[in-house]
């Protein structure tokens, strides 16, 4: 694989992908989880409004 240019660059391409999904800083990954943990709630609280 190594000595292939084709997945050497979808590998790099792949990582830089994730890496920029993940953050640059960590404050941004603060943030990032912050609004996944928020969404998540959102997503809980109607479901739990309504049993109630």
């Amino acid at each position: 694989m190594d000595t292939s240019p084709i997945p050497d660059m979808d590998t790099s391409a792949s990582l830089g992908a994730s890496s920029s999904q993940v953050a640059t800083t960590p404050i941004e990954a603060k943030y990032r989880v912050e609004d996944e943990v928020s969404f998540i709630l959102r997503v809980e609280e109607p479901s739990e409004v309504n049993l109630a």
